[in-house]
């Protein structure tokens, strides 16, 4: 049986799946990004597999660093008008805005580690110093407290 056949999960069970809190789940139902596909008669949410899908899709994005309202907008159809291969283009597009900023990320990240880098180098020759006392003028010293 593949996941989407799957048919009535509770929310605990949902929330299990994809390693996510039920108030998690609840909170993606608030902002509309989440629907459960049924309730019981006594008012428990049911999901099926679709549902679980959707919400590890979800969840995939959030850990994308992707904003709530791209995602909604990725996944909302009746927000962005044409068919769905449009919205799909959309969705694909929302991605790669999504790697390009994360690759900006990484290229500043580099750029500290770095500096970071040189910064332990300097300070590291500082400390082998033989110097007694320490020159006033030592480059060392820029990176000392």
């Amino acid at each position: 049986m593949t996941i989407t056949e799957v048919r009535s999960l509770q929310i605990g069970e949902v929330a299990k799946r994809v390693g996510v809190s039920v108030r998690t789940v609840r909170y993606y139902e608030e902002l509309g990004l989440l629907e459960p596909s049924g309730l019981t008669s006594g008012g428990m949410r049911l999901y099926t597999g679709k549902d679980v899908v959707r919400l590890r899709f979800i969840y995939s994005l959030r850990k994308l660093q992707m904003s709530l309202d791209e995602i909604k907008l990725a996944l909302d159809g009746e927000q962005i008008p044409g068919n769905r291969r449009e919205r799909v283009e959309h969705t694909m597009q929302l991605l790669q805005m999504e790697q390009a900023r994360i690759d900006e990320q990484m290229s500043a990240l580099g750029q500290l580690n770095d500096e970071v880098d040189n910064a332990l180098d300097r300070v590291g020759r500082c400390l082998k110093c033989k110097a007694d006392p320490c020159p006033g003028q030592c480059s060392g010293l820029a990176y000392l407290l």
